[in-house]
C-alpha cells in the first residue's frame, strides 16, 4: 500500500517503488535468468510459428497460382 501511495506522490508507476523491495527475495541471478529465458522461449516459439505459417501461406499461394495457370492453358488448347 505504501508503494502505491508513494507512486502517486512521485508520479511514477507503482512498480518503480515496490520492485526494488522484491529484489533481495530473488534467490540469485540464476532464478532471474530462468524467468528471462522463459520470455525468450516464448518469443522464439511465437516467431517460429509465425515463420512456418508464412512459409505455408506462400507455398499454398504458389500452388493456387500454378493451378490457375494450368487451368487457363488448358482452356486455350480447347478453344482451337
Amino acid at each position: 500500500m505504501l508503494a502505491v501511495r508513494l507512486a502517486i506522490v512521485v508520479k511514477c508507476p507503482a512498480e518503480m517503488c515496490f520492485f526494488p523491495a522484491l529484489l533481495p527475495m530473488i534467490p540469485g541471478m540464476y532464478a532471474y535468468r530462468t524467468v528471462e529465458a522463459l520470455h525468450y522461449l516464448y518469443l522464439f516459439a511465437y516467431n517460429g510459428t509465425e515463420t512456418i505459417e508464412f512459409i505455408k501461406m506462400l507455398s499454398e499461394a504458389n500452388a493456387v497460382k500454378e493451378r490457375v495457370k494450368e487451368f487457363l492453358e488448358l482452356g486455350k488448347h480447347q478453344d482451337r
